[in-house]
């Protein structure tokens, strides 16, 4: 925010900051892409840091380039794909060789000025991009950059808000936005500014459309019990949902479709916006398997992965505890906090 770039080792003593810089604007994404690292800032310049001969990194020859037009169009999110920097300019994507340091092409991603990318994920093929104060989801080729897919989310969340039981329906005041995504087991996780968080598995091919009303009845026609959790913890409340096997689709040579009418949604989530999506390998699990009457073994069972969403307060949708009007509640809801899925990959 101020303008300043501080280095620190990530080997060994993290807390010694090893070298600190003042930059010409405030620093809003840092990328490493092909041994370099870039820096993205709020005037549209990117720092460009290279290693020496004897692999040291050099602060002081660095280089900027700028992408816009004018000094005043943050680059708002960076994201190494391939040997390509992919860059979020305003309302469009600035697609850069980060070995050549030459520009490949550029794209609008939204028609208004004033709009702003902010999220960037890949898998595969493909790149998935959302927009600030935007439902949609929109999908390009990570080679052709071509156009693939919109996704707009506006349904499935109103379904949620509009769950029996809640007292938290949708309005023209809370107009669905996306906040963060985030992909990991197969799925495209989405974290929605109303503190709504659903995830959509990713299909190898381009799915059929599907009808609004089907889509309701599918999400009404699901347990409230699918996704139940516990809020623990003092300073930072933690949700633990249930694990939920999902069928991955081969990450490297597909390109990563959303199948909407296959959504999951959770009845838990945030007060506020979902400020984070972030994804973690778990330990690799063991159980006992009976190898005759009287003899048992250990075997390795699947590795899971966890999925933790933070934004400010708890929500269970259900019943929405977030608008209590108490003043425990209030303090409650207005703390931090992480809710955590455990995501099992589907070994059948």
């Amino acid at each position: 925010e101020f303008g300043c770039l501080y280095i620190h080792s990530s080997v060994s003593t993290w807390k010694s900051c090893l070298h600190a810089m003042k930059v010409e604007a405030s620093v809003l994404s840092i990328v490493y892409v092909e041994r370099k690292v870039f820096v993205g800032m709020s005037n549209s310049g990117m720092l460009i840091f290279k290693r020496q001969q004897n692999g040291d990194w050099d602060w002081e020859n660095f280089h900027t380039i700028y992408l816009g037009a004018n000094h005043d169009v943050p680059i708002s999110v960076m994201a190494g794909i391939k040997n390509r920097l992919w860059c979020g300019i305003g309302n469009g994507l600035h697609i850069f060789n980060a070995d050549t340091e030459e520009t490949l092409t550029t794209l609008t991603v939204h028609p208004s000025v004033r709009s702003r990318v902010t999220n960037i994920v890949s898998q595969g093929e493909g790149v998935w991009v959302s927009v600030r104060l935007d439902s949609t989801l929109r999908l390009y080729h990570a080679d052709t950059f071509q156009h693939l897919q919109d996704v707009d989310v506006t349904a499935p969340i109103q379904t949620l808000l509009s769950f029996p039981g809640s007292q938290r329906k949708p309005s023209p005041r809370n107009l669905v936005r996306i906040a963060s995504i985030l992909i990991s087991n197969g799925c495209l996780w989405i974290g929605s500014s109303n503190g709504a968080i659903m995830s959509l598995p990713l299909v190898g091919e381009l799915p059929a459309p599907c009808s609004s009303d089907e889509f309701f009845e599918q999400v009404k026609s699901q347990s409230s019990d699918e996704m139940v959790g516990s809020i623990v913890g003092e300073d930072v409340a933690v949700t633990v949902g249930d694990s939920c096997a999902i069928a991955v689709a081969d990450p490297a040579t597909t390109i990563p479709y959303c199948s909407l009418d296959a959504s999951r949604l959770s009845f838990h989530g945030h007060h506020h916006a979902v400020d984070i999506l972030v994804a973690c390998p778990g330990v690799m699990a063991t159980k006992t398997v009976k190898t005759s009457d009287s003899a048992t073994k250990r075997v390795n069972c699947a590795a899971v992965t966890f999925v933790m969403s933070v934004g400010g307060g708890y929500v269970d949708f259900r019943a929405d505890q977030g608008t209590s009007t108490s003043a425990k509640a209030a303090q409650y809801a207005d703390r931090n906090h992480v809710i955590v899925w455990q995501v099992s990959p589907n070994t059948s």
